[in-house]
């Protein structure tokens, strides 16, 4: 059950007239909520923000320098992780193409290797 989905099954706390004393303290529950829900989603954007820099720069680092990996994919490959650019069009394989359809990016990583004993 989602967080909304459960503030709205919860019942009603009273069945009087809530007093003045209650009446502060569903707003102070309400202040600090809001508080924290706000710095919740400061902190979501900030870190979207670096996410998707990186997400870029690793989409144009496998345009680059990607080796083809099947029809509509190229890789690029590390010592323990490949970048993986799927398109749907063909933007990962020429970069003259439209963007419409962007490709998505895929980290695989490698199974280890055993070393020799």
């Amino acid at each position: 059950m989602t967080a909304a989905a459960a503030s709205v099954a919860i019942p009603l706390i009273w069945d009087h007239r809530p007093s003045a004393a209650e009446v502060d303290e569903m707003a102070c529950e309400f202040f600090r909520l809001e508080k924290k829900v706000g710095e919740a989603y400061k902190l979501a954007v900030e870190l979207d923000e670096c996410f998707e820099t990186v997400k870029e720069r690793c989409l144009l680092a496998v345009e680059e320098f990607g080796q083809a990996d099947a029809t509509q994919s190229k890789s690029l490959c590390g010592l323990r992780t490949d970048l993986v650019a799927i398109s749907v069009g063909t933007r990962c394989i020429n970069r003259f193409a439209p963007f419409r359809n962007p490709p998505r990016l895929a980290v695989r990583e490698r199974a280890a290797q055993q070393s020799e004993s």
